[in-house]
């Protein structure tokens, strides 16, 4: 098997392949040039309608990707442009990278397993990555498993409030203590910026308040309260409050 065979496989791009002599060193990073395997057609990049033959290629741009053996890595590709029937020219749909982005979607999706468990400025700069790009690459993932998220009610709700700005600025966080995970976020720690929470998480009411949330909510810190050591040497279960019957 070729060293080309190999880094082909090592791609795990289908439908793409390293071009020969397609790997190299600059400095630090690995950079992978890759192209369309022969024989395969093209998709418009707004419409998804089958394309033949290309218009033209676009510049060869370098794509951020996966770290190789432990370097930073880029893919260097050259996209092709359709003529599609319906949109005119446009470039080319590819699976693992969206329109005009630098990272693909698998990197994408390693910079937010790393936020699950690092701040995001740690993050960037391991990764030496823009802060910015790894808030809106976080905000974006967060996004997409919340539209995946089976949807249920809430039984027991957990409140605690967070510093967010300077100047006293805080959020409520509201937390579903059955998932163990955030429910919602609240803009301000005032009763009535919790009232569009509640409104979404049960029938239009605060707790207690006669709607689809009854009893009540105790909030994070006094969960925490409740873990702690007692004088017996034993830990505290928290409560769990529900909050509908």
């Amino acid at each position: 098997m070729s060293l080309r065979t190999v880094c082909t496989e090592l791609l795990g791009i289908q439908g793409w392949e390293v071009v020969p002599d397609g790997v190299r060193i600059e400095g630090e990073r690995v950079v992978v040039a890759i192209r369309r395997r022969a024989g395969r057609g093209y998709r418009c990049g707004r419409c998804g309608t089958g394309v033949l033959f290309a218009y033209d290629h676009e510049p060869v741009r370098q794509i951020r990707d996966l770290p190789l053996w432990g370097r930073p890595c880029w893919l260097e590709v050259q996209l092709a442009r359709v003529d599609c029937p319906c949109c005119g020219v446009t470039v080319e749909a590819v699976e693992w990278v969206e329109p005009y982005a630098r990272q693909t979607l698998r990197y994408e999706r390693y910079l937010a397993q790393l936020c699950g468990i690092m701040p995001v400025l740690d993050v960037a700069e391991l990764e030496g990555v823009d802060k910015n790009t790894v808030y809106r690459v976080d905000r974006k993932w967060l996004a997409r498993r919340a539209e995946l998220r089976e949807s249920r009610p809430v039984r027991h709700l957990g409140i605690d409030e967070i510093a967010i700005k300077k100047r006293h600025r805080y959020a409520t966080v509201f937390y579903d203590l059955d998932r163990r995970g955030g429910a919602r976020v609240g803009a301000t720690s005032q009763p009535a910026g919790s009232q569009p929470v509640f409104s979404a998480l049960g029938q239009g009411a605060v707790p207690g308040g006669g709607g689809g949330l009854h009893g009540p909510v105790a909030t994070l810190s006094e969960q925490r309260a409740a873990l702690l050591p007692t004088g017996g040497g034993g830990v505290r279960q928290v409560p769990r409050v529900p909050l509908s019957r």
